[in-house]
């Protein structure tokens, strides 16, 4: 363990700091391999496995809204991988109800910067509802990605600012590569 402290003290990191960041680092590679599934529940569990680390990675950087917001796309993950009826509105609405309470916690722990995870957290849960590619893409490119980064420029997530720019970067190009008609046919 004295090598993994070395290399800590050896880049201006503690310890603790050098594990949050390979844990972000480690769920950045787990968003990036989400978006190479093919099959809707391949999407979900790698997002489910990126949601926990994160949520330890924000933890660990003193960002508790963030870490909040992830425990709560871990348990959106686990609704959507079991649940088998199609999106309902009682769903979603149950689903926003637990999302505000968990906002709650976020603020009440980060102060109004746990409204920016927040409400990226509020305009991805819509989303991935809405289960329709080109809505789904404009929240990701104009509200959840760009609120995300903030955050991890805000917290200084390295492996959270490297997975937006990555998926910000993915949504272009599949708009490019598909145009919007395409993209506005419901999974």
């Amino acid at each position: 363990m004295e090598w993994f402290t070395s290399i800590a003290q050896a880049i201006g990191m503690s310890s603790l700091e050098l594990i949050a960041q390979l844990l972000g680092i480690g769920a950045m590679v787990f968003v990036i391999l989400s978006m190479q599934c093919r099959k809707t529940s391949g999407v979900i569990t790698m997002l489910l496995i990126g949601g926990c680390f994160f949520a330890i990675n924000y933890l660990l950087l003193g960002s508790y809204a963030g870490a909040v917001m992830n425990l709560f796309s871990v348990f959106r993950s686990l609704y959507l991988l079991f649940d088998k009826r199609k999106a309902a509105t009682e769903q979603l609405v149950v689903l926003l109800a637990v999302l505000t309470v968990c906002g709650a916690i976020g603020v009440y722990l980060d102060g109004w910067v746990g409204l920016i995870p927040y409400f990226a957290q509020v305009a991805g849960t819509i989303g991935i509802w809405l289960r329709n590619g080109a809505k789904l893409r404009l929240l990701q490119l104009t509200l959840c990605s760009p609120l995300w980064l903030v955050n991890n420029l805000i917290v200084g997530s390295i492996g959270g600012i490297i997975c937006e720019v990555f998926v910000i970067s993915s949504v272009l190009v599949s708009i490019a590569r598909y145009g919007w008609k395409y993209l506005k046919q419901s999974d």
